[in-house]
């Protein structure tokens, strides 16, 4: 078993967290809850179990979403910055997310395993080959 810590936090590092180990799932989502979570075209989820991580004392804010599939996900933001740096989802029990970006390894090492609702995907957007 991998036992490697991964850290990360919010923009201005009020809120903090470890994982440890490998990731569950790491995905990309275009959307539309994800392109306004995100303000982008899409976001990157990085999916550990509840076990795996460590979190400060309820430090950050959460916001419950029901999204158009009549589910819930629930945001954890910063009450400092205001970023939304972790999300669990009614969908993946016994999970919870990390923003991609909040990690402070600059090339986390774990490829993306999917990319979902790329239907709505911003027609804008154009990866290079």
């Amino acid at each position: 078993m991998e036992t490697t810590e991964h850290r990360g936090s919010c923009l201005c590092g009020h809120c903090s967290f470890i994982a440890t180990g490998k990731p569950v799932q790491v995905f990309v989502c275009s959307c539309i809850d994800c392109q306004q979570r995100t303000g982008s075209a899409f976001g990157v989820g990085v999916w550990f179990r509840m076990d795996q991580v460590t979190l400060p004392s309820e430090e950050f804010l959460k916001y419950k979403h029901i999204n158009d599939k009549g589910r819930w996900v629930e945001h954890g933001f910063c009450p400092k910055c205001g970023s939304v740096f972790t999300w669990q989802a009614e969908l993946f029990s016994g999970q919870i997310a990390f923003a991609g970006g909040c990690f402070r390894e600059p090339h986390f090492g774990y490829p993306v395993d999917l990319f979902v609702h790329k239907k709505t995907l911003p027609k804008w957007v154009r990866f290079p080959e």
